[in-house]
């Protein structure tokens, strides 16, 4: 059991290297070797050299710093050498080598990375440096933030490495450490530092800015044109002309969102501005990355708009304004310069324009279905540009609609359909190409029948996207249009919308309107499930129907208010979005707003279930409400507007809607259950204003889970369909769903994987010409032709003279290939290094320089050692499962807690074992830090840091009367504190770890009243990549604190962890226990729900804070906690987001006497759209279908 850091000899070494036989790289230390050990790990054997400029000092100090810090984005020390002269550390073995070989190219064997894996590689490595400068204790400076310091394992996930030069510093005192020799490498180096001698964290930062800048331009830091220039001047220059192209890796061709690199751009120069003053810090950094990167993973999203909005959003972290050398004004202004004159040259094209199959520049696709002829048009209310749809599917006949249906206030799609007549294949589908594989995209389709067959019999249809069931069209009015409208994340790099026949008529279309979104809007739509509109309200005006531009998602907002029941509220001043805003209502919308004209009414609207809204076999669908507030009127003196959202009069959420602020409530797990759903908006108790709403959206989920046919084996039928203009049933995709597979194929089907095409039968159908060339490129594909004389292999076509063959059996086996990867090595194969003579010693006690008392491994104590320690174990601090704490000083004066397992204790040796092996891994500022231990025969002890203001339980419970009651701002600062102890488990470590046993006893407070997570004896390690949970044969925790999914399925996971934080959230907030007996025995959590839903938040609050907090605060974090502990895992946050709204939460209190209206309306808004609002318990997860109406 390997409770120490592995300290290896010089023979050691040179067994594990075979001699120093592969040399992995070079630097200022000496030379690094690849290296196996004996059980196949394979390591990085880092070898100090006699002539090395760094020594004993630098060897040190990296290998304590490696000893106490452990992040997944820093590379991890398995052992160290101090044999003799001899100096080594290993390292886990990082086998893609540093980024700076990947970035310069040197190696052809590498391939270039794309912008995604760049973006995803700053993040980690952004990451790695946040933990070093907020979750170490002390605080560490990197001081060699540098390409060559930023190592890539083999699923390229970035590491820092080499810490010989690190620093540590006080956070609290500090705000630099001094330093006698400038450190670092040229072109990475502080200024700031430079001229001072004083790094700081801003100076880690700087060289990241730096890193930054390489991965965005391929470029070095310090370039030669001819003459030398920063890499940071040579940005600015082109970025001040708004020429971001001619900054970009042109090795990425161009694949990459053009915001997603202004974004990365503007984050670096902000890093490398000159006055450390002006650049983020590494949490601001992490976070914007972030953004960046999903932005990315929205790639091709965007419309101009979209693009200077993300530049405001960044001033608002990063205050761009204070760029160096950087007047980012211009170049926002010729960024909208650009896209209004791109705008224009689209306009004056003329409104005649070629039909195309492909996006426009916004990644927009109109077509008006059945317009005759090539030619496109611009309509007038849109400005939006249409095409015909011929070249987007090869059915269908076009059609006019009625002249007595014809009116000048309909779009211009509706004067034609196209139609699919019962003669051709049951399923008639459109192809829309040049997509982005993995995108979220709003898809339209209109229908207005108009009697365009003169039969008057409006017909009803099944709609699909894809392989998957959309809606059904049901028409019952000739002069009315429908819209049915999905959001779907698109598998491919196409997408089929396809009409199927159902013997009712036969189906037609008017018009198809694709739209992308970035992947972070509308997060309930993803790859399993996606969302159909019922409909979409704008609330307030009467007659203004509102769609692109002033919706530049180019969403229909219908117009809606009972002017019998509600008054219109509304403001000409722009409401704004708040930073990752998950909807973007635009503010056109957000605008106006209803409110009941009897103040001491509610506002009532409802939707009835509508079973057809499924397909035939599947369940009702659920319903998914989002519903949209703004305060649009200024709030004056003691005026408040809060009121309860209920669904079925079950309770909700409670909202107070921000002054010109766009906020939203929502549910992600969807409504169930009912025939009818009644929304009530109804004001609290302590309200003197009544409710308002904006606007509300309102969708049906559908599920998406139909697997498409292999995309390569659709390709090659696709092939064969074009060479040989089969018409048939070919339409849609060949093998999905079974009844409407293509004829003439065999399909083979799998679960959970794609349809295979095996086989194609074409015989006996007079098909003429060349076997497709595509087909050699198919699996498992058999292809017969049989009495088609006038078929023949490709190159070999007879001229029309010749003799054609009678029959062609083709069969295209399956390939199997294996590819061997063996890394280049960067020495002589023979190479023998004897870095220098092998010394007559070989000590383990000290080292020839002197430094024997240097702590490279967790201490060891003998039982002996700890009664002189605890005095004899005179003075008991506590007890749990394991035994008695005791306090003890250590002999330099050190003040500790010794926890010795008891020999009756029900925690045995596996436990103390794991606690041990677990603390010895993990190092955080708010976990607690182990010093050392004992195993000395039957007696165990784990010795521990000194926290002297006891357990948060101790607080809480008010037992000890010599402490005195801690106030909001404290417990506030507690939560944050253990949530960042947790997000770490989770996060931080490599693997993560799930705790177990969370609750305010396992949180211990030091003289500062910091908190730190203790206890780790049940903590347990899971896979990351693949673990969604692990299972367990014991049920663990304590009662109160226990997760009900876990007591059901005994298999802990972090969100088990999550529950247990919810819990002790409860308990700051009501300063009661986890189990209440009143006189009955009642939860915590289900107490607090009684008192909530009436909007009672004072009888829930502790009566000893004396009513000294902010009541928006305290909201919250009582919101955070009931979401933190809702019954089902997949409702509860992640430790992330609890982290990130309970520092809002500190925010909002240190601003509660002297905060800006905006600002603390900015964070109230926050939450409600992180943390979604219908997870509380007791809550019934409900269902919708006719639009919604408001009573």
């Amino acid at each position: 059991m390997q409770l120490e850091n592995r300290r290896f000899t010089y023979k050691d070494l040179q067994k594990i290297t075979n001699n120093f036989e592969q040399v992995l790289g070079k630097g200022g230390f000496g030379y690094v070797y690849y290296g196996i050990l004996e059980e196949g790990s394979q390591v990085a054997v880092k070898l100090r050299s006699q002539s090395s400029n760094q020594g004993v000092k630098e060897f040190l100090g990296e290998a304590q710093i490696l000893t106490r810090i452990h992040h997944k984005n820093l590379v991890s020390m398995i052992g160290y050498c101090m044999d003799g002269d001899y100096m080594a550390l290993v390292y886990e073995y990082m086998s893609e080598g540093t980024l700076e070989e990947h970035i310069a190219g040197r190696d052809h064997n590498k391939r270039n990375l794309t912008w995604i894996e760049r973006l995803r590689i700053a993040l980690e490595s952004a990451q790695g440096l946040e933990y070093l400068h907020k979750g170490c204790s002390p605080p560490l400076i990197h001081r060699d933030v540098k390409a060559t310091n930023i190592l890539l394992n083999l699923k390229l996930e970035a590491k820092i490495a080499d810490f010989g030069l690190s620093k540590a510093f006080n956070r609290d005192s500090d705000t630099h450490v001094s330093a006698s020799i400038l450190a670092g490498t040229p072109g990475y180096i502080d200024p700031e530092y430079h001229a001072t001698m004083m790094p700081t964290a801003k100076s880690d930062v700087y060289g990241f800015g730096v890193v930054l800048l390489e991965l965005v331009t391929g470029k070095n830091p310090i370039l030669r044109t001819p003459e030398p220039i920063s890499l940071i001047h040579w940005v600015q220059q082109r970025l001040q002309c708004g020429n971001i192209e001619g900054v970009v890796d042109t090795r990425m061709h161009g694949v990459y969102d053009i915001n997603s690199v202004w974004k990365v751009a503007e984050i670096a120069l902000k890093c490398t501005a000159q006055a450390s003053t002006q650049r983020p810090t590494m949490t601001d950094v992490v976070v914007q990355l972030q953004e960046c990167l999903d932005l990315e993973y929205g790639h091709a999203s965007s419309v101009p708009e979209l693009s200077i909005d993300h530049v405001s959003k960044t001033r608002t972290i990063l205050e761009m304004d204070h760029l160096e050398r950087l007047q980012l004004s211009t170049v926002v202004e010729k960024m909208a310069a650009r896209s209004c004159l791109h705008l224009l040259i689209i306009l004056a094209a003329g409104v005649l324009q070629a039909a195309r199959a492909q996006p426009d520049s916004d990644g927009f696709i109109s077509i008006d279905c059945g317009l005759s002829g090539t030619a496109g048009y611009v309509d007038n209310a849109t400005k939006l540009s249409y095409s015909p749809d011929a070249a987007f599917t090869d059915a269908g006949t076009n059609n006019n609609i009625s002249v007595e249906y014809f009116s000048p206030a309909n779009s211009r799609i509706f004067d034609n359909v196209r139609s699919f007549p019962s003669g051709a294949a049951p399923r008639s589908c459109y192809t829309l190409s040049s997509l982005v594989a993995g995108l979220k995209y709003l898809v339209r389709a209109n229908f207005m029948y108009g009697n365009y067959d003169g039969l008057r019999r409006p017909p009803v249809f099944d709609l699909y996207s894809g392989v998957n069931f959309w809606r059904t069209v049901n028409i019952t009015d000739a002069a009315a249009s429908i819209t049915a409208e999905a959001i779907i994340v698109v598998p491919e790099d196409s997408m089929q919308v396809c009409l199927l026949n159902t013997g009712a008529g036969t189906p037609f279309i008017s018009g198809l309107d694709l739209r992308p979104l970035k992947n972070s809007l509308y997060p309930q739509a993803n790859a399993t499930q996606g969302l159909v509109m019922v409909d979409r309200v704008n609330y307030g005006p009467t007659d203004t129907f509102i769609r692109y531009p002033d919706d530049p998602r180019d969403r229909g907002w219908r117009p809606l208010i009972d002017t019998t029941r509600y008054v219109e509220v509304s403001t000409t001043k722009t409401v704004q979005n708040v930073a990752k805003d998950l909807f973007e209502a635009p503010s056109a919308v957000m605008q106006t707003a209803i409110t009941p004209r009897n103040a001491s009414d509610s506002i009532e609207v409802y939707w009835t279930a509508d079973p057809s809204a499924a397909s035939a076999g599947d369940p009702p669908p659920g319903y998914i409400a989002i519903m949209h507030f703004s305060e649009l009127q200024l709030v004056q003196g003691n005026a408040v507007r809060a009121f309860n959202i209920s669904l079925n009069d079950e309770w909700l959420d409670r909202m107070m809607p921000d002054y010109l602020y766009a906020d939203a409530d929502y549910n992600t797990v969807p409504f169930r259950g009912s025939n009818r759903y009644n929304l009530t908006f109804r004001a609290t108790a302590n309200s003197t204003l009544p409710p308002i709403i904006n606007a509300l959206e309102i969708f049906s989920v559908i599920p998406t889970t139909n697997v498409p046919t292999y995309a390569k084996d659709v390709s090659g039928i696709t092939a064969i369909k074009k060479q040989y203009e089969v018409k048939q049933n070919w339409m849609g995709d060949p093998c999905v769903p079974k009844t409407l597979a293509w004829d003439w194929l065999t399909c083979s089907y799998a679960i959970s994987s794609s349809p295979t095409i095996t086989g194609v039968n074409l015989s006996y159908n007079l098909l003429t010409g060349s076997i497709p060339k595509a087909l050699s490129q198919l699996s498992s594909l058999k292809v017969l032709y049989e009495n088609n004389l006038d078929l023949c292999i490709n190159d070999t076509c007879p001229s029309p003279n010749g003799k054609p063959k009678l029959a062609i059996y083709i069969s295209v086996p399956v390939v199997a290939v294996t590819v061997i990867l063996v890394r280049k090595t960067k020495g002589s194969a023979n190479n023998i290094v004897n870095p220098h003579s092998e010394p007559t010693s070989h000590s383990h006690g000290s080292d020839s320089y002197g430094h024997g008392s240097i702590q490279l491994e967790n201490r060891r104590f003998t039982y002996k050692d700890l009664q002189m320690i605890t005095n004899n174990f005179e003075q008991v601090l506590g007890k749990g499962g394991f035994g008695y704490v005791y306090y003890g000083i250590l002999e330099e004066g050190t003040q500790v807690a010794v926890k010795l397992r008891s020999q009756s204790s029900n925690q045995g040796v596996k436990e103390f074992l794991r606690e041990a092996q677990i603390l010895t891994r993990i190092h955080h500022k708010n976990l607690v830090s182990m010093i050392g231990y004992c195993k000395d025969g039957e007696y165990m002890a784990l010795v521990y840091e000194y926290m002297s203001e006891g357990t948060l339980e101790e607080h809480i419970a008010g037992r000890d009367r010599n402490k005195r009651n801690i106030t909001w701002t404290e417990r506030l600062r507690i939560a944050l504190e253990s949530a960042q102890g947790l997000e770490y488990l989770h996060k931080g470590c490599s693997p993560p770890l799930i705790h177990r046993d969370v609750k305010a006893t396992n949180i211990l407070l030091n003289m500062k009243l910091e908190a730190k997570i203790a206890d780790f004896g049940l903590s347990k390690a899971f896979n990351h990549d693949s673990d969604t949970h692990v299972s367990t044969s014991i049920l663990v925790g304590t009662p109160g604190y226990i997760d009900p999914e876990y007591h059901a399925t005994m298999m802990p996971t972090t969100k088990s962890d999550v529950y247990g934080f919810g819990m002790v959230l409860l308990e700051l907030v009501t300063g009661k226990s986890p189990i209440l007996r009143t006189p009955e025995p009642i939860s915590l959590i289900h107490w607090a729900q009684q008192r909530l839903q009436c909007g009672n938040i004072d009888a829930v609050v502790d009566a000893r804070m004396h009513g000294v907090y902010d009541v928006n605060s305290v909201w919250k974090v009582t919101e955070i906690a009931l979401k933190c502990t809702a019954q089902a895992s997949a409702h509860r946050p992640m430790m992330t987001d609890v982290v990130a709204k309970l520092q809002e939460c500190l925010d909002l209190e240190h601003g509660r006497a002297g905060s800006v209206s905006e600002l603390s309306i900015d964070h109230v808004s926050k939450t409600n759209t992180i943390f979604e609002m219908g997870h509380l318990e007791k809550i019934p997860l409900p269902t919708m279908s006719s639009s919604p109406s408001t009573r």
